[in-house]
């Protein structure tokens, strides 16, 4: 086991680093699935959210590969009844690869759910004989057709996230905040699933082929009552990280 722990912060290390990201995916991948290292499919799946930089923005083009990734973290996690007393306590503990891979989950699907919803836009757009717009927009071909779908698994997930139960190995300030953040996705899920029925069934209206304004006002009507649930989602899942961000912040200081 340590030398495995030892291959695992070896090939962590080397993509931190980022001088050969393809070594330490080849490294990490062949722990994940050969050994179970649930440290390295976490990194992996980190890896692939963020497009290998590891900041707080997506990667908007691997939203898929993203949630499958962290599917794999969580599977691993379930796996061992042991766990994270197999290796992996002093990781899980200095990284909350369980709470943070739980909130991925209903995090990743929003944001597929809301490039899928601009997709369907745009698509639209562009066949509308009255727009005059830029041409050059992404339509996301791989979300736009599951909004739905979408949305169903921010509540299946996000459900799931906001009801864990406290264990050992959870900062309690972590899983407060994830907790509620995950209990926020879900509750905007359910408010935005009806509206986005609702947004596909106008899209069908024979009015609003040409979409623009004049022809269609009911599906902007619905679609600004979905970006406001979209904004106020954000605004209060930046409230309930505050305390989080605040006992971060003062940890550092006390390191310092």
């Amino acid at each position: 086991m340590l030398r495995i722990n030892a291959q695992a912060g070896y090939a962590t290390c080397l993509l931190a680093k980022g001088e050969n990201d393809f070594e330490a995916l080849r490294r990490l991948h062949y722990l994940a699935d050969h050994h179970e290292k649930v440290s390295a499919a976490f990194e992996i799946a980190r890896y692939i959210e963020t497009g290998g930089e590891f900041e707080h923005e997506i990667d908007v083009d691997n939203i898929n590969k993203a949630i499958e990734a962290y599917y794999k973290v969580l599977f691993l996690i379930n796996l061992d009844p042991r766990y994270p007393n197999n290796g992996h306590w002093v990781y899980e503990i200095a990284k909350q690869m369980e709470l943070q891979s739980s909130y991925a989950l209903p995090f990743l699907y929003n944001n597929k759910f809301i490039n899928g919803f601009a997709g369907i836009h745009f698509d639209r757009l562009l066949q509308s004989p009255s727009y005059e717009g830029d041409r050059n927009k992404n339509t996301y071909p791989e979300y736009s057709p599951y909004t739905l779908d979408s949305l169903d698994k921010m509540i299946e997930h996000g459900r799931e996230c906001q009801h864990l139960p406290l264990k050992n190995h959870f900062e309690i300030n972590h899983y407060k905040s994830i907790t509620e953040g995950c209990r926020l996705y879900a509750d905007t899920a359910e408010a935005l699933k009806p509206l986005e029925q609702k947004r596909l069934g106008i899209l069908n209206q024979e009015s609003c082929q040409d979409l623009n304004e004049n022809n269609c006002p009911e599906y902007y009507q619905i679609t600004n009552e979905i970006l406001d649930l979209r904004d106020q989602n954000a605004i209060d899942q930046d409230e309930a990280f505050r305390f989080l961000w605040e006992y971060q912040k003062q940890q550092a200081q006390n390191n310092d």
